[in-house]
């Protein structure tokens, strides 16, 4: 149920599908009312939509509300000098379809984590590899990215005999729980947790909150190390959205029991 509700709330509480709304709510004020009041109520509605846009656009919004979110976790400064396990946590390919032409695996912006589970192969060569990631569409859940993945381990030059595939999840909690029961993972062993930064906290609070004790390895940032200082119309747009989605994320598992904390920190 938690996974159904997530996904139309999200739909509806988008950014971009939330000024949409409000522009066609604005359009039909005008157009079909001819009260002053309500065509003023209107004009009100679009104006906030149009500079709402205009400073998505032009002002650092997006990249103000993610700088948190990526900054909250760092790598460590010295990296661990034995490794008993990598966890990917999906959503680096596109769904659907998740194949793009002549079977090529269809990367999205996120495709950085498998860029890094092939770098970290190669350097802890005895850890195993856990892929957690089934499907997270609302319908159709025949697509796993896992095996899209697995299909593909052959050509990124890496042992399929060190990987683990859990398929079954939906959403992070179902990463972290399901992945927990196929790994076994022992008390003194260390594993590291691949995740885009921005997913970093909330990936770590669930992964507390399941019990199991991994080291953050926070890859993907979209935010310069500088600060948010970048400014474009397009990604202006996608920032916001990945950074309302995330903190909404944050709010939903908090109050749903699935994390400790509301935006869970490194410990001291």
């Amino acid at each position: 149920m938690f996974f159904a509700i997530s996904k139309i709330l999200w739909w509806l509480t988008a950014p971009l599908n939330f000024l949409a709304a409000l522009l066609g709510l604005s359009v039909l004020l005008q157009l079909l009312f001819k009260a002053p009041g309500v065509r003023r109520v209107g004009l009100f509605l679009s104006t906030v939509v149009s500079l709402t846009l205009l400073a998505v656009w032009f002002l650092p919004v997006g990249s103000s509300l993610l700088s948190p979110l990526e900054n909250r976790f760092q790598r460590p400064v010295a990296a661990p000098e034995k490794v008993d396990g990598i966890i990917i946590l999906g959503g680096a390919l596109d769904m659907p379809p998740m194949r793009g032409r002549d079977d090529i695996l269809a990367v999205n912006e996120s495709g950085e984590r498998i860029l890094e589970m092939v770098r970290l192969a190669h350097l802890y060569p005895d850890a195993r590899i856990l892929y957690t990631s089934g499907s997270g569409m609302l319908r159709d859940q025949k697509m796993r990215e896992a095996d899209e993945v697995r299909a593909h381990v052959a050509e990124l030059g890496l042992d399929m005999r060190r990987f683990l595939w859990e398929r079954a999840s939906r959403n992070t909690y179902e990463n972290a729980a399901f992945s927990k029961a196929l790994a076994n993972p022992k008390p003194d062993e260390v594993w590291l947790l691949v995740t885009s930064a921005f997913h970093t906290p909330r990936s770590m609070g669930i992964f507390r909150k399941v019990g199991w004790k991994v080291v953050a390895w926070p890859v993907d940032f979209r935010v310069s190390h500088e600060g948010p200082t970048r400014m474009d119309a397009l990604g202006g747009m996608d920032r916001l959205n990945t950074a309302i989605r995330e903190w909404i994320g944050l709010t939903a598992y908090h109050f749903s029991g699935k994390t400790d904390t509301w935006f869970p920190a490194p410990e001291s």
